[in-house]
């Protein structure tokens, strides 16, 4: 289920033990100012975290938008990142060690990347991210708001995957990218 920018609640779902830290904010942050430090630096705080969903398979992973505010020196400034959270037969780490090979393979810069993940919390399944800019494919897709162009670079980035040479991760064939979008 894909849900439109900050408008929807998170769910309770037992399948996906980050969710509890997810859902009360001296923990969220607690947890999430260790796992942001190398990313923001070491001289930003982690002042407030609040979370809005982006997509939501029950019982198998959550996608959410943090908007985090951080200090230094006095300063507040706005960042985003993007958290993934995963029930207990998927691990994140895989995903961290799948998206630093396609960064490695010709995906970590320029019009058809990957966005860099910024930490790991094995215990609360979940995976910390920088956020992409633009909008997702499939939401264009869903909305009619693909032309030619926005179809163009669906195919460069299809073309780019499946021939930079990564033999690790999951497998897709034309059906399940369908599938998938």
């Amino acid at each position: 289920m894909i849900v439109p920018e900050a408008t929807a609640t998170l769910p309770d779902d037992a399948a996906l033990p980050g969710l509890a830290v997810l859902h009360d904010r001296k923990r969220r942050i607690d947890l999430l100012s260790p796992l942001l430090a190398d990313w923001l630096g070491a001289s930003y705080q982690l002042v407030e975290c609040e979370v809005s969903l982006l997509s939501y398979l029950p019982a198998r992973r959550i996608v959410v938008l943090l908007d985090l505010v951080v200090t230094v020196g006095g300063t507040a400034e706005h960042r985003s990142v993007v958290a993934k959270l995963y029930a207990a037969d998927q691990d994140p780490a895989a995903v961290h060690a799948t998206v630093q090979a396609l960064q490695q393979h010709g995906f970590g810069s320029g019009s058809v990347c990957v966005p860099r993940s910024i930490g790991i919390d094995a215990r609360n399944r979940m995976l910390l991210a920088e956020r992409a800019p633009g909008d997702v494919l499939r939401q264009l897709l869903v909305e009619g708001r693909t032309g030619p162009a926005a179809i163009q670079r669906a195919a460069d980035w299809l073309l780019g995957l499946h021939t930079c040479g990564l033999g690790t991760g999951r497998v897709y064939t034309f059906e399940r990218h369908l599938y998938t979008l």
